[in-house]
């Protein structure tokens, strides 16, 4: 099942690059470096979103984490 997934979006990633490619084909690149300026296009792009959502979410969770004992001790005093 997984085989099959992986096909699906491999034929989608495909599908959805090709204008680029070919874009890059029209400028003069042959198409295995045209592949191979969108992939490192797409992939540093796919990056650097990761980066800006993961990155700010990352340092809330470790703040929240270094704040769990004092909650706790709250929610203790509370009672």
């Amino acid at each position: 099942m997984l085989g099959s997934q992986l096909l699906l979006v491999a034929g989608f990633l495909a599908l959805a690059l090709n204008p680029a490619v070919t874009w890059f084909e029209m400028r003069g690149l042959r198409r295995g470096r045209a592949v191979a300026v969108v992939f490192l296009i797409t992939t540093v792009s796919v990056l650097a979103i990761l980066t800006i959502v993961f990155a700010p979410l990352y340092e809330e969770v470790r703040k929240f984490a270094d704040d769990v004992p004092a909650y706790i001790d709250d929610l203790r005093r509370s009672r």
